[in-house]
């Protein structure tokens, strides 16, 4: 098939979430099918990134500028105009529908797949031309705002409620304009209406995330993640205010490593004076960073979708403690290398009990590389997509009303 990606961020090198999902995409299509990509960048990626991803984008890789400034008069403007979310108003541009038209007005594609509501709205633009459209959310961005307004004060805590309103209204009813939606995780149809709504969890590329045995250090144990984030910020403050007193109450001895790009103020100030916690901050290669630890954790408080910082770690031999939250809809156990703890009693539990028995470590840990492979491994997503694609296709002509 000859595809179309919309993205509202250039998915390589791939830092967050979402660049993440489409850089996988990519991957995962490339070999079977001709892929165009247009996406938003906010500076100039290098010759070395535009030709990586050149090589998996056959049709092409298109880029348009992220003015801030432009984003912002858009924010404003459509604040009292528009119904959209706020999210969706920043990436509003007049340039990028002008690129988007032209590429509809010059070639043929099978399927047009976009990445977050954020760039939904252009979905009109592809409509004129009648072409199958595919929105991939991710995860429900209703779920994700919900659970951060608790943690969130002041304007920043009015401004989640008022955007979060917003986007319950949208997600209700973006089904309508697309003829596949895709979400990673079940807890999402919640908050998603239609019933042309796909799931494929999240996943992970085995062949980058693996075992390596000889690198470990013992009682070591490590948390990922962007650390400008809010979840991964609620997370590692909880571990830190809550579960770390009770770990110094231990006769043990442990280093926590917590990597991550762009490290905030409130992480920074928290972990100042505590010895055994180490802000390692961003590294050049994640699964090397893992793969330094006998275990990981991921203590969410808040946040959606599926966990990649999970499957990540598991995929590289890791067990992981997390909590109910950060469990979400990923279906292993504890035998299988994820331990689920919501006290910071329980947490701490498990993690003496880990720091005190390697071999734990290494059988759950083995466990959980083996989960990976059969349930999450980047390569079981092809056929679904696949398939996606051609019922897009063959009910192009369907009004899901």
């Amino acid at each position: 098939m000859k595809l179309l990606f919309i993205a509202p961020r250039f998915p390589y090198p791939p830092q967050k979430g979402d660049q993440l999902t489409i850089f996988r995409r990519l991957k995962v299509l490339a070999d079977r099918h001709e892929i165009t990509l247009l996406s938003f960048v906010e500076q100039q990626p290098s010759p070395e990134d535009m030709k990586y991803v050149g090589v998996l984008c056959r049709g092409g890789v298109f880029t348009v500028p992220f003015s801030r400034t432009t984003a912002m008069l858009h924010l404003i403007k459509g604040a009292c105009f528009s119904s959209l979310p706020l999210q969706s108003l920043l990436y509003q541009s007049n340039e990028f529908r002008f690129m988007l038209d032209d590429l509809l007005q010059k070639n043929t594609y099978d399927v047009v797949h976009f990445f977050l509501i954020r760039m939904a709205p252009y979905v009109s633009l592809v409509k004129k031309y009648n072409i199958p459209a595919v929105l991939d959310m991710v995860d429900s961005m209703t779920l994700n705002i919900q659970r951060r307004i608790p943690f969130e004060k002041g304007v920043l805590r009015w401004g989640l409620k008022y955007e979060g309103k917003r986007v319950e209204r949208y997600e209700r009813n973006v089904y309508h304009d697309f003829h596949k939606l895709i979400v990673c995780a079940k807890k999402d149809l919640e908050y998603i209406s239609g019933k042309n709504i796909s799931i494929i969890p999240s996943a992970v590329m085995a062949e980058e995330f693996f075992p390596r045995l000889n690198m470990r250090k013992e009682n070591t144990f490590v948390f990922s993640g962007n650390l400008s984030y809010p979840p991964n910020i609620h997370a590692v403050l909880w571990f830190i205010e809550q579960v770390y007193p009770l770990l110094k109450g231990e006769n043990i001895t442990f280093r926590v490593n917590i990597i991550g790009r762009r490290p905030a103020e409130e992480i920074k100030k928290t972990v100042c004076g505590k010895d055994e916690i180490h802000l390692v901050g961003k590294v050049n290669s994640m699964a090397e960073a893992l793969n330094e630890a006998s275990f990981a954790i991921a203590p969410m408080q808040s946040g959606s979708g599926m966990q990649g910082k999970i499957l990540e770690a598991m995929a590289c031999g890791l067990p992981v403690v997390t909590t109910s939250l950060g469990q979400g809809s990923i279906e292993a156990t504890p035998a299988q290398g994820l331990f689920v703890a919501d006290t910071p009693e329980e947490f701490s539990s498990i993690i003496i009990e880990l720091l005190r028995d390697e071999k734990k470590c290494r059988d759950t840990g083995g466990a959980a590389r083996d989960f990976i492979l059969h349930n999450h491994e980047v390569s079981l997503s092809l056929p679904v997509l696949e398939s996606i694609y051609r019922t897009a296709v063959e009910t192009s002509n369907i009004d899901y009303v």
